[in-house]
């Protein structure tokens, strides 16, 4: 479900300090879904759906921008780490 899928990030970002400046990107077959807006389209897909799960943050939210210093600037740029599964 989609209260499922939220509630898994936020408990595996729990006690990093950037977890309240994380963006939650689900797609549901290709579509990209606003959980919580209308009925759950996680749980209404039908089985064998592909569903992807894109957890960004910013990085001046989560790093220092240390590397600044020898040319590699990172301000302004996101971190990005994507789940991809499909329904059972």
């Amino acid at each position: 479900t989609e209260a499922s899928v939220v509630a898994t990030v936020d408990n595996a970002l729990a006690g990093w300090s950037w977890k309240a400046d994380r963006e939650l990107v689900v797609v549901v077959d290709g579509v990209k879904i606003d959980p919580f807006v209308g009925p759950d389209q996680i749980a209404n897909a039908p089985t064998g759906s592909v569903i992807s799960v894109s957890v960004n943050v910013k990085t001046d939210k989560a790093a220092p921008n240390l590397l600044k210093w020898i040319g590699i600037d990172t301000a302004g740029k996101d971190l990005t780490t994507t789940y991809v599964t499909r329904k059972e």
